[in-house]
């Protein structure tokens, strides 16, 4: 939950920019297969389409994620 509270908030932040989106793997097996999903929570950001970068295990920090989405959102 912590990180889904931290993921709302990127999205607030930058409106136009940042849309978040959250599925349950055991729900959703298939999409979490193609998306590489192995383990929760994970952050997957994607631009125009194309997947940029993969946060989860040792890399899931949050500096991290604000960081890189720094980044990419102008």
């Amino acid at each position: 939950m912590v990180f889904k509270s931290f993921g709302e908030g990127l999205e607030k932040q930058n409106p136009d920019k940042v849309k978040l989106a959250v599925f349950d793997i055991t729900k959703t097996q298939s999409l979490a297969k193609t998306l590489g999903v192995k383990s929760t929570p994970s952050f997957v950001i994607f631009k125009d389409g194309q997947e940029l970068e993969h946060f989860y295990g040792d890399g899931l920090i949050r500096d991290n994620i604000e960081n890189f989405v720094s980044t990419v959102v102008p």
